[in-house]
C-alpha cells in the first residue's frame, strides 16, 4: 500500500505520529498526479511543485493545526480559494485570482489542509457534466474517451487514483 492508498484519516493519524512527513505525503501526491493526470483533465489550477512543496515543509515545521493538517486537498473550481485560479467554470473568469479564501477554503486551511489545486466544474455548478471553452472535459479512468457524468464520479474517480482523499474512502 502506498501513500496515495490512504484515506485522509489514515494519513492524518500518520502525520500525527510523525511516520510521514507532509513532504513524503505532497511528494507521493503530485507524482501521482503527474503520471496520470494528462489524459484526464480532472485538475484545472495548480500552484508549482515548488511552491506545493514548500507548503508541505512548512506544514512539517508547525505545530499541528488540525486533522487535515499536512494533507494535500483539492476542492472544486467552485471554492474561491486565495492565491490560487478560480473560475467557477466559467470563461467569463478565466484568470480569477482571489485575494480571499471563502468560507470553506477558511476552515479547510484552518484545519492545516495545503491545496493542491482545483478540480474541474460545470459553468457555474449548473450541469452534470463538464463540457466548457475554458477547460476540457474530464474522462473517467477506464474508459478515457468517454466523458464524465457527475461529481460523485468525479470525487470516487480522484480518490480512486490517489489524486484526493476524503475521510472514508470514496463516496
Amino acid at each position: 500500500m502506498t501513500l496515495t492508498d490512504l484515506s485522509a484519516t489514515e494519513l492524518s493519524a500518520r502525520l500525527g505520529a510523525r511516520e510521514v512527513s507532509a513532504v513524503e505525503v505532497m511528494a507521493a501526491t503530485l507524482d501521482r498526479i503527474e503520471s496520470i493526470e494528462p489524459g484526464f483533465n480532472a485538475i484545472v489550477a495548480m500552484p508549482p511543485r515548488a511552491v506545493l512543496m514548500a507548503e508541505a515543509a512548512a506544514a512539517d515545521a508547525a505545530p499541528r493545526r488540525g486533522w487535515l493538517h499536512g494533507i494535500p486537498f483539492a476542492v472544486k473550481d467552485l471554492v474561491a480559494t486565495r492565491g490560487l485560479t478560480t473560475t467557477w467554470g466559467s470563461p467569463l473568469y478565466a484568470g480569477h485570482v482571489p485575494a480571499t479564501d471563502d468560507l470553506l477554503a477558511a476552515r479547510l486551511r484552518g484545519a492545516g489542509a495545503v491545496f493542491i489545486g482545483k478540480t474541474n466544474s460545470p459553468n457555474g455548478a449548473l450541469a452534470a457534466t463538464v463540457s466548457t471553452r475554458s477547460t476540457a472535459s474530464p474522462a473517467t479512468p477506464m474508459t478515457p474517451v468517454a466523458r464524465l457524468a457527475g461529481h460523485r464520479a468525479a470525487r470516487r474517480r480522484r480518490w480512486r487514483r490517489g489524486w484526493c482523499r476524503s475521510p472514508t474512502g470514496p463516496t
